[in-house]
């Protein structure tokens, strides 16, 4: 059995615990645009989506990828 220092580190998996947190960075830093996202159980098109004040929106098929949409139109928190 080797010992657990030589065993690799797997990057965390998207979603989980980071996605959690970044979520609330974003939702905290952009709160006068009253940024929404809505999970794929109970959104209309299956896929995660946002929204905030002034039409903007996105669509995709992780939670992952629609933070770092979310991110890269209304800028990191």
């Amino acid at each position: 059995m080797e010992p657990s220092s030589s065993v690799a580190r797997r990057p965390p998996a998207p979603g989980g615990a980071d996605c959690a947190a970044s979520r609330i960075a974003l939702v905290t830093a952009h709160a006068n645009r009253v940024l929404k996202i809505t999970h794929p159980y109970v959104s209309d098109s299956g896929r995660w989506e946002a929204t905030w004040t002034g039409g903007g929106s996105a669509v995709a098929d992780t939670e992952y990828e629609l933070l770092e949409d979310i991110a890269a139109r209304l800028g990191r928190p």
